[in-house]
């Protein structure tokens, strides 16, 4: 079906419109994929390459059947105020689930946003070498390895936020208050421009539209999620900019992407 953007009635297929916002629980669809032979292939090359040659394709293999096992059986959970976040272990990365966080923040639809943010986290436990870094030659600066490979989808250079976004941010911060506006912008856009982060919201869509193998990402699902994950979900982890930051001239490398990067 034909879809023109930018007019004010775009018709998506029934299939887009029956497969958004799935209700399932969204790491079941996460474990799905990560079993699918595409999806894994796609994930280990990723890592490879994230690795510069310090990973073994044995060790990744190793690693990625150990670290799907985890995920699987047991999701690790904190009342701590800290949000959901994955962290390093002596035995790898691990998952953990803020319940506290989750219930200041969210209001209603708790089991909604919980379903989100552990699917999220527990694909931070399989892809955490996507966060790779490396300091360049002769300026002393880190710079993540994946940062060319993701660079071309996104643009972050005119994503904005809100005064009350920052306003909040110093609240909630334990940073000097006086902080401006451009030093927070920066952090913000340092996270969430990272390939670490950008492929758990990649992951996100995949989930909206309850994908379990290696189904094409298409510009109608792109287009549709654009206009109503958010509303949906009721949950924005940071998923305006996200979506800011996929230009009209940057979809095409973004679909790309997102069929070929382990999401």
């Amino acid at each position: 079906m034909e879809i023109l953007r930018g007019s004010e009635n775009i018709s998506y297929s029934e299939e887009v419109r029956e497969r958004a916002n799935s209700p399932g629980p969204w790491s079941l669809y996460l474990f799905l994929r990560l079993e699918h032979p595409v999806i894994r292939k796609q994930i280990e090359s990723v890592i490879f390459q994230a690795g510069r040659g310090r990973y073994s394709q044995e060790r990744i293999a190793r690693e990625y059947d150990e670290r799907l096992a985890k995920i699987k059986s047991f999701t690790h959970i904190s009342f701590g105020k800290r949000r959901s976040h994955t962290t390093e272990e002596p035995f790898g990365p691990k998952e953990i689930i803020s319940l506290r966080a989750t219930r200041r923040d969210m209001g209603k639809c708790i089991w909604k946003r919980l379903h989100i943010s552990e699917a999220h986290e527990k694909g931070h436990v399989m892809r955490f070498e996507y966060s790779e870094e490396w300091i360049q030659p002769f300026h002393s600066r880190k710079e993540c390895v994946l940062s060319g490979l993701f660079g071309d989808a996104f643009d972050f250079s005119c994503v904005e936020f809100k005064e009350e976004e920052y306003q909040n941010y110093r609240v909630g911060s334990s940073a000097c208050p006086k902080i401006s506006d451009k030093e927070i912008r920066k952090m913000w856009i340092d996270d969430i421009s990272s390939p670490y982060e950008l492929a758990e919201r990649m992951s996100q869509l995949k989930n909206y539209f309850g994908f379990c193998g290696d189904e094409i990402f298409t510009r109608e699902y792109l287009w549709y999620a654009r206009e109503n994950y958010i509303q949906d979900t009721n949950y924005d982890n940071a998923m305006s900019p996200f979506f800011s930051a996929i230009l009209s001239n940057k979809e095409g490398a973004f679909l790309e992407l997102m069929n070929s990067a382990g999401i």
